[in-house]
């Protein structure tokens, strides 16, 4: 996850947000998270912390986080984090991001032939005045 920002400045949404998508994760049953940390202060830092703890005495591990200077390039931040991923699959997402549908990804993939290298799942980014998806 790309994470950090003005959102994070002051009162800003982003530690609700950063909450909220952490949560989305949850029924996907991630084994690993990276945090690509571009600014997101103590709030940001407490939320990453208690969001770790998942179900009473279980604890995700690992939660790692990268500190990052932010150079305005998200493929730059995002390519950052793969070094560090350890896992058979992997996705990414912004701090802002929620994911629908997660209980759905472990299954899919472990339906997927092992000649499938990689899955495009849609990305519902915008939406205009009537709630229709504007980008995807």
């Amino acid at each position: 996850m790309i994470v950090g920002g003005a959102a994070f400045k002051g009162a800003g949404p982003g530690p609700r947000q950063l909450r909220r998508c952490l949560e989305s994760f949850r029924p996907a049953a991630c084994e690993q998270i990276i945090i690509v940390d571009t600014g997101i202060g103590a709030k940001g830092r407490a939320v990453i912390e208690k969001e770790s703890h998942w179900r009473e005495g279980e604890h995700l591990e690992p939660i790692t986080q990268l500190s990052f200077e932010w150079v305005d390039n998200f493929a730059a931040a995002r390519n950052a984090a793969l070094p560090y991923a350890d896992t058979e699959w992997w996705t990414w997402a912004d701090g802002d991001d929620t994911i629908q549908g997660a209980e759905n990804i472990k299954p899919m993939l472990a339906a997927l032939p092992d000649r499938i290298g990689g899955v495009w799942c849609g990305y519902d980014y915008a939406r205009d005045e009537f709630g229709n998806t504007t980008t995807f």
